[in-house]
This record gives structure tokens, C-alpha cells and sequence, in this order.
């Protein structure tokens, strides 16, 4: 089914029978201009706005710029204004720019600029909880966006596009119902109450009818300026309907909560934001042309987003991370109460919510991103619990071949004593290629310890060299150390699976169940597996002005305490949820065979000491006495008792040269 795309329609309307020469001696210069967003806001003339969050008016102000740093108390406007800051003392240390130039010391934008007080930025993200007015603060950008459009000429030619071109204005939300709903409706409300558009739009009817001309038209899903070639619409989250036309203004409803999959049409953020993002860019590099030129008053294409948030690797706090290196993009990221005063007035409404759901407050009030929306583990403190081992070296670096990356295990040196399990989960394209070396703890050998984790994340739509794989690293690691068992989660590892078993490895692929994924939880809520202290703290990712991505990809031990906070539970289904879960189901696989009574028993071993089961009599070729000296291998004195795993002894391992008994 084809989703409602009202910007055809809008497109063709314009089209039809419009002819353009029709209204050039249209003189709006008499019209009464805006000189600042502030003005915008309050003055009766405009929005008449009475009530506004400190919030919302400081991060405005700071999108279009219209705060004079050389006449204000630029200290105090540069931090954070509290949710109960009393504005009108806020606006009295602050001197409004007008029309782009101070009515003090006559210094513009453009100075403010060149002195790196504002940074002519483009888009605005605001992360804030419930009833924190996100759908407000988008129409009072929105609306002045429109007004400072409309009093240019010509905006295409202005922003040098080709004669005609259409500049659209578009709001977007995971349906076009939910758009039209949340944003649209705000814009249009805000439009209707406006005395300055009724004005406008009045002085628009009267000269079309003089001329026989319909200049702009008002439907429920559109708003068309014929004269200056604007639309303004709403859209559903569609990659099919946000190409190919350009933007003046685009805003997204709630990005962080659109769950498409990089390759889906529909609710794709990072598609739609890059698709809309294009769609800004020619009319931003002539805007920021025209900016340098001593066009101090310039108005930029604008994009922005507001959401809540629903994990911590949601896009919108992709888009939060960015801001903070990105001096040319507005973020906030604001519990409720930060930027609502009424929950200030009246706390017991919020320890209401509180105390229904604690892990739905933060998220949806105190804007605190879970790991996932659904967890499949939602008690975090287990990350404390199992992360205890020292991390340990391992000699594998990642390696570009003509085909792909690949690991490669080439380099280590043989050390067969302990043996070992591994598992992996294989990933071509856009996903991971992950491994884990994993054995028993010696002193308690219903304890898994996680050996090693490897894994490669190929970008921009890079294949992993998966022949490379086996020959240089699986192969390798298996004839270096004592990998007894090697599984795999796909169909498509029967050639690998062939090769190592004709080298006498025990090899498998096999499909994980809901079950096995259960028993795999209670087990680590028991304490029975455990793995190496993360390369950073988790607490410290989101506080990282580096990428989430590129610091999980690039530390394996807390990508894998990530993923496992981060896995999805649906229904009777495990899913990777907002990220990887690779490095959790390569875990996962290994950890089913290493606490199966019957797999387990060629993965003991005691001090060095492997359980081989060479033939039927089962007996150690080394290990420890019962009085810790240990036997087996070159020189030794006396005889010492053989035992099993189990401490039964089995036998007498008697030194060369010397007989047994007395």
C-alpha cells in the first residue's frame, strides 16, 4: 500500500495554469517585518505567546543567533537557564539583535560569527521528556522560518537555485497520521492565531483577485505560497518521499523512537535524516555564501528534531552525541522537570509516575535512555558481577584484504594447555563478525570464562573476507592453541565446518532457541559466567564526545556487556534491539555446549592439566600431584599419584628410572 504523499499533489497544484509574470509587481516591502525571534515570540503583532519555558526561548534564541554577545552578559546566557528562571530578568541581560545588527553598538551576526560567539548553525535537536513542549518549540521555529522566507523576493534565486524551484517545508514523523497530529497541527494552529499572517494573508487575497490569481491556498494537508514558490506539508517517514526536492525547513517528531532497519523505506531515521539533510544542502552553502559575503541577517535551511528517547543507541542520541562536537547544530537534552517549571510547582505528580514504573520515568520524564526499549536483561547491576577477569593480551590484529577485513591469528605462539571453545557469529554486510574464545573456570568447572572476544564491524557497506577468516584466523587458532570445539550460528559455514573437522576438531553449526536463550540468562544470573573488566566504564560512553559506535566497535569486552543490556525480548523471540547482538549470540552458542553435562567433559582440565580422553583409559598425560607437585613432562624425582578432575586417583605416574613400589 502507497502512503498518502501530499507534496505531489502540492507540486502539481503549483503547476497548473500558475503563471508567474502574472505577479511581478507584487511590493510587499510594506509589510511589517519581524526584526528578531524573540519579538516573534512575544509581540502581540505575532505569536502573542504568553507562557514559554526558559528552555525553549534560550535555544531558539541561540538556533537564529539574535543575541547580541558584545552587549550582553554573555556568561550568564552561554549556561543552561533553569526551568524556574523568571524571564523577564533572563531578557534584561540580554541585548536582542534587530534585523540581524545591535541597536547599541551596531555590530551584526557577522561579527558575532568572526568572534566565534555563534556559529550560523542549521539544525536544532532537542532530547526532552513528556510535556516539555517539543511540539510547541517546533512551531514557533517553524512559523518564523516561514515569515523570514516569505519577506524575500525571490528565494530561489536568492539561494541560487534554478528559476521556478520549489522550496518545501516538511514535517515528519514515523506515519503521516502522527505527523499531521503532533507537529502540522501546532504549525497551523500557530498560523491561524497570528495576526501577522492573517495580515499577509488578506493583503495576498486582495492583490490575486485583482490580478486573477490565486497566490497562496490553505488546505488541511498543505499550505501553498504560489508568489514565492513555498510549500509546507506533513509527511510519514518514507526514504520514496524525502528525495529529490530541496528544503528550506524540515523537522522530525520523535526520531529516537523510528525502529526501521538500515535497509527498511519506511521509519528508517538514519536514511530519512540523511535523505532530508541532502535536501538542505544547496540552499545552505549559498546561505552561508551570502552570509560571508555581509548578508549579516541571512537565514540558513533549517533541520531539526524533537523526540524523547527510547535507548541509549536510539538515533536521536546519535544526534545528541554529534551536537556536542558540532558547533553548528543547537542540542538540549533536558529531563522534564528541566524545562517544565509546573513539575517544580507540583513534585508529587512526578513521584506518581515514579512509583508506577521506575524505569518508564526516567526514560519518558528524566529523558535517562535504557539500554533497550524490551530488555532481555533488565537488571544491569549483573555487568558489575561478571565483568571481574583481567582483560588478556591477544596478538590478533584486524587485516584488509582485496575482499575484505579479517582477523588474523597468524602471529601467536603455540600454547596447547588449556583446551578451549569457539564460537562464532557470522556477519557479511553491515552487521558484525563476531568470536568468542571461551573455557572452563579450573576451580569450578560449571563456571564459563570467556577466553577472548574478537570482532570485526565492516562499514559503508563493506563484505567481510570470510575465506580469509578461516585461513588466517580460525585455522590458525585452532592448530596454536587447544580449540577443542568450534560452532557456528549459520547455514553457510558447511564448507568451514568440513575443512576443520578433517583437522580432528569437533565442529557444528547450530541454532540457538527461545530455551536455550532462557537458560542462558538464568545461568548468568547465577553467576556462571564470566568475562574480562571492560576497556571503560559503561557510565562513561554517553558522557564521550566519540561516536557510541566507534567506541563499541573498537572494545570488544564492552561491546559485549552492551549487548547483552541491549538484546531485545519479543514475545518468544530474542532480537538484536537498537545495535549489535553478535558478540551476545556468539557467547550465547558457546556457553550452550560448555554447560551441557555431555559436551562439557573434554573442556576440564586442573592447573594445565587437560582431561584428553586419549583412548578408552581416560588418563591424564599430565597435571598435579595431590600434593600440588606437579608431574608429567621433563625431570622429576619421585612418583607421584594420578588423578582425575574429580580428585579420584586413578593410577601411579612413576619418573624414568625409577621402579614402582619400594
Amino acid at each position: 500500500m502507497t502512503e498518502f504523499d501530499p507534496m505531489k499533489m502540492v507540486e502539481s497544484s503549483i503547476r497548473s495554469g500558475y503563471d508567474p509574470g502574472a505577479v511581478e509587481d507584487l511590493d510587499d516591502r510594506d509589510v511589517k517585518w519581524c526584526p528578531n525571534v524573540a519579538q516573534w515570540i512575544f509581540d502581540p503583532h505575532y505569536l502573542a505567546i504568553k507562557t514559554i519555558y526558559p528552555a525553549q526561548l534560550q535555544n531558539v534564541l541561540r538556533l537564529f543567533g539574535d543575541v547580541c554577545p558584545f552587549c550582553s552578559d554573555w556568561d550568564y546566557y552561554s549556561k543552561d537557564w533553569a526551568a524556574d528562571v523568571n524571564l523577564e530578568n533572563a531578557l534584561d541581560r540580554i541585548q536582542l539583535f534587530h534585523d540581524g545588527k545591535c541597536p547599541k553598538c551596531s555590530k551584526t551576526k557577522l561579527d558575532a560569527y568572526h568572534e566565534k560567539y555563534w556559529h550560523f548553525p542549521h539544525e536544532f535537536d532537542f532530547l526532552w521528556g513528556m510535556r516539555s513542549g517539543k511540539s510547541a518549540v517546533v512551531g514557533m521555529i517553524a512559523t518564523y522560518v516561514l515569515h523570514r522566507t516569505l519577506r524575500i523576493p525571490d528565494p530561489a534565486a536568492y539561494y541560487n537555485l534554478l528559476k521556478g524551484s520549489l522550496l518545501a517545508m516538511r514535517f515528519v514523523a514515523i506515519t503521516a497520521g502522527q505527523a499531521e497530529q503532533t507537529l502540522w497541527m501546532q504549525f497551523l494552529r500557530s498560523i491561524e492565531t497570528c495576526d501577522w499572517f492573517s495580515g499577509y494573508h488578506a493583503f495576498l487575497r486582495d492583490y490575486g483577485k485583482r490580478k486573477g490569481v490565486e497566490m497562496m491556498a490553505r488546505q488541511k494537508t498543505q499550505l501553498i505560497y504560489q508568489h514565492k514558490n513555498l510549500i509546507a506539508t506533513f509527511l510519514g517517514a518514507s526514504i520514496d518521499s524525502s528525495r529529490g526536492r530541496t528544503a528550506f525547513f524540515s523537522a522530525f517528531d520523535e526520531i529516537g523512537w523510528w525502529t526501521g532497519g538500515e535497509d527498511a523505506k519506511r521509519a528508517n531515521p538514519v536514511e530519512t535524516y540523511e535523505a532530508y539533510e541532502k535536501a538542505s544542502r544547496t540552499l545552505r552553502n549559498a546561505a552561508m555564501s551570502n552570509f560571508i559575503k555581509g548578508d549579516y541577517n541571512c537565514l540558513t535551511g533549517i533541520l531539526g528534531a524533537v523526540s524523547s528517547t527510547m535507548s541509549k543507541t536510539d538515533f536521536m542520541m546519535r544526534l545528541i552525541k554529534s551536537g556536542k562536537t558540532d558547533p553548528r547544530k543547537v542540542c538540549s537534552h533536558k529531563a522534564s522537570w528541566e524545562v517544565n517549571p509546573v513539575f517544580l510547582e507540583n513534585p508529587e505528580e512526578l513521584e506518581q509516575e515514579k512509583r508506577k514504573n521506575l524505569k518508564a520515568f526516567l526514560r519518558d520524564y528524566g529523558s535517562e535512555p535504557p539500554f533497550a526499549n524490551d530488555p532481555f536483561i533488565d537488571d544491569e547491576s549483573i555487568v558489575d558481577k561478571i565483568a571481574i577477569l583481567e582483560k588478556p593480551t591477544w596478538n590478533i590484529p584486524v587485516v584488509r584484504s582485496s575482499v575484505g577485513p579479517h582477523l588474523d591469528a597468524t602471529g601467536l605462539e603455540i600454547n596447547r594447555n588449556i583446551p578451549y571453545c569457539l564460537a562464532i557469529d557470522i556477519g557479511v554486510t553491515n552487521c558484525g563478525y563476531a568470536a568468542a574464545l571461551m573455557q572452563l573456570k579450573e576451580d569450578d568447572f560449571s563456571v564459563v570464562e570467556i577466553a577472548g572476544l574478537f570482532a570485526v564491524y565492516p562499514q559503508d557497506g563493506a563484505t567481510i573476507d570470510i575465506d580469509g577468516m578461516y585461513t588466517h584466523f580460525i585455522e590458525p587458532l585452532c592448530s596454536k592453541y587447544n580449540v577443542k570445539m568450534v560452532l557456528y550460528d549459520r547455514w553457510n559455514s558447511k564448507s568451514q565446518i568440513q575443512a576443520l573437522k578433517k583437522l580432528g576438531i569437533d565442529a557444528n553449526q547450530y541454532s540457538l532457541t527461545y530455551k536455550d536463550f532462557i537458560n542462558f540468562r538464568s545461568q548468568l544470573s547465577q553467576g556462571k559466567l564470566l568475562t574480562s573488566k571492560p576497556e571503560m566504564p559503561l557510565s562513561q560512553v554517553e558522557q564521550s564526545t566519540e561516536s557510541t559506535e566507534a567506541i563499541l566497535y573498537s572494545r570488544s569486552y564492552l561491546h559485549f556487556l552492551w549487548q547483552l543490556l541491549s538484546v531485545s525480548e519479543q514475545g518468544n523471540k530474542i532480537t538484536k534491539g537498537d545495535g549489535h547482538d553478535d558478540l551476545f549470540r556468539a557467547v550465547a552458542l558457546g556457553t550452550r555446549f560448555l554447560w551441557d553435562d555431555d559436551s562439557r567433559k573434554q573442556f576440564e582440565f586442573r592447573s594445565g592439566a587437560v582431561n584428553r580422553m586419549r583412548g578408552k583409559s581416560g588418563l591424564a598425560i599430565s597435571g598435579v600431584s595431590r600434593s600440588g607437585m606437579p608431574y608429567g613432562g621433563q625431570g622429576g624425582a619421585s612418583s607421584a599419584n594420578v588423578i582425575t578432575v574429580n580428585n579420584r586417583v586413578i593410577g601411579t605416574c612413576i619418573p624414568r628410572g625409577k621402579k614402582h613400589g619400594p
